[in-house]
């Protein structure tokens, strides 16, 4: 290959990874650093990369639907998609069209019948595009539900697809007649479909309907709260349990939600909007909760990982936007417990920025002191914890307690040094306790002292591990606009977005193409493996 070449690849490569990190973490909303117009910045920002990888890399583009993306920006994928076809030759538009069944099927169904809205508002109305939206609603399991719940999103696909609903094809027909022709029919044999008809003048059919209809119909019967959440329970999905279970308490209701089947990174945003005294009097709850979500999202990968440490980031920064509240801490809390569960028995250290030790407690607090953990998660001393696995446990400390300083150590110390620490010129003094793997979660705003995280990176892979011992990987929450990428550490450090926590391991594995030390070759290989396992077209091996 020669030089022209290779750079080629290499560009095409970076520009992969940029856009699958915007992909990620990118939703059009603020950030805690965007400012008034974060969000108007945001969407420009991703406005311009989706266009500049859809026209430059298409079969990147179609194959990042197979990712651990975003549905925001999965949505904005199958858009642009749909409306480029004719750019795309006949065998790409098939593999798109699988790509996009394939993403639609485990999209929410409410952004599904939003992205449809604006499929019909851009005008996108060919026969390919008609088929995609007719097998989508042909595998709902119920559209009578469906005709209930999301009833404007129905609608407007319907039309759009010409769907038929003659008479005497149910259920189709009494869809049709919910939709386009209400009030027509005396009742309807599907249950939901009366239930709503009932509700207009019967209270006792409010409690059949889904929860989010069903508040509309209690508010206009002027049903009291607590009788309402009781009946409407039943219904609730496991996320609408979640949201009501404070409300639950406050009317004077038992708990209602299994918080230990809920999705790892929304249990940690749960977790946080509780008042410290409720995390410590429910300590024992919410911990095994997270832990047996944590062991869940782990899978296969549980115990695997060897000795891992890491240094989550919980400065004042991680209290997010008005539009993402607490999301970089939620991240940060539910990285903790997975890590934990990834990691050999009793080989896990986690490090807060701020130097607490209480994992549940955490909280916005302070500066980013990135550097000073950085050097407590490689060279274990008194500021990082102890050696044994045991800096990430649970503690009882005092209600609200803040720490002794930013990172944890001695003020009185030079800076960038904790005593005790393992004498750095010792060959084998950092290897003994050096971890296998170090995971960084954080937005990357090193700034106590600013730098100092870069340089600590540096100087250890280049004098003190240029062996690649030690596999770091810094994972980023927030999306820098600006820079239309997550905001880096350092330049041989890889890093990658995240939203999910769940998400985790497989963004561990795409962040080894950002070190540089694979090709073009290797990450085109490996999203052609994602995308026959996404399809189910092969085994992707």
């Amino acid at each position: 290959m020669n030089t022209s070449e290779s750079l080629a690849d290499l560009v095409a490569a970076e520009d992969v990874l940029l856009f699958v990190n915007a992909a990620i973490t990118a939703t059009g909303q603020r950030e805690f650093r965007s400012g008034v117009s974060g969000a108007m910045d945001q969407q420009l920002s991703l406005d311009f990369l989706h266009t500049y990888v859809r026209v430059n890399y298409r079969r990147v583009y179609a194959a990042s639907l197979a990712l651990d993306i975003n549905d925001h920006n999965a949505a904005r994928i199958v858009l642009g998609l749909l409306e480029s076809a004719g750019e795309a030759g006949a065998e790409e538009r098939r593999v798109e069209g699988r790509l996009i069944a394939a993403r639609l099927a485990v999209l929410p169904p409410q952004r599904v019948y939003r992205l449809f809205g604006a499929v019909r508002r851009a005008g996108i109305n060919n026969r390919r595009t008609r088929a995609i939206m007719r097998d989508w609603l042909a595998a709902r399991p119920d559209l009578g539900h469906d005709a209930v719940k999301y009833r404007s999103g129905v609608k407007t696909a319907a039309r759009h697809v010409h769907l038929r609903c003659p008479p005497g094809a149910e259920p189709l027909a009494e869809v049709g007649a919910f939709l386009f022709r209400p009030g027509k029919l005396p009742r309807y044999a599907h249950p939901l479909l009366d239930a709503w008809r009932r509700a207009h003048y019967e209270q006792g059919a409010v409690a059949e309907l889904p929860f989010t209809v069903a508040e509309g119909f209690a508010a206009r019967h002027g049903m009291k709260r607590a009788v309402f959440l009781e009946r409407a329970a039943p219904r609730m999905t496991r996320l609408e349990r979640l949201r009501t279970q404070e409300q639950r308490a406050v009317e004077g209701l038992g708990p209602d939600a299994d918080l230990a089947v809920m999705p790892l990174t929304r249990l940690a945003l749960y977790v946080l909007a509780l008042p410290f005294e409720q995390r410590v009097a429910r300590r024992a709850e919410l911990t095994g909760a997270l832990r047996t979500a944590a062991r869940r999202a782990a899978g296969g990968h549980a115990g695997s990982w060897g000795r891992v440490h890491a240094v989550l980031d919980d400065s004042f920064s991680s209290s997010g936007s008005g539009q993402k509240r607490r999301r970089p801490l939620a991240v940060a809390l539910a990285c903790h417990y997975l890590l934990e569960a990834l990691a050999a028995p009793g080989a896990y250290r986690g490090l807060w920025t701020s130097g607490r030790g209480d994992a549940l407690l955490v909280r916005p607090w302070g500066p980013t002191p990135l550097g000073m953990r950085i050097l407590d998660a490689l060279e274990p001393g008194p500021g990082g914890g102890e050696p044994d696995g045991s800096g990430g446990g649970e503690q009882d400390g005092p209600v609200g307690s803040e720490p002794d300083g930013p990172g944890g150590a001695d003020p009185d110390g030079p800076v960038g040094t904790t005593p005790d620490r393992p004498d750095s010129t010792d060959p084998d003094g950092p290897r003994s306790t050096a971890p296998d793997r170090l995971v960084i979660v954080s937005d990357g705003w090193d700034n106590a002292p600013a730098g100092l995280a870069g340089e600590v990176l540096r100087v250890w892979r280049q004098r003190l591990d240029p062996g690649r011992r030690t596999a770091v990987v810094h994972l980023n929450p927030v999306y820098d606009a600006g820079g239309f990428d997550v905001r880096r550490l350092a330049a041989g450090v890889p890093t990658a977005g995240i939203r999910d926590a769940e998400d985790l391991p497989a963004l561990v594995e795409i962040a080894r193409f950002a070190e540089g030390r694979t090709g073009a070759a290797e990450l085109y290989a490996y999203l052609d493996r994602r995308v026959a396992r996404f399809t189910g077209e092969g085994d992707g091996s």
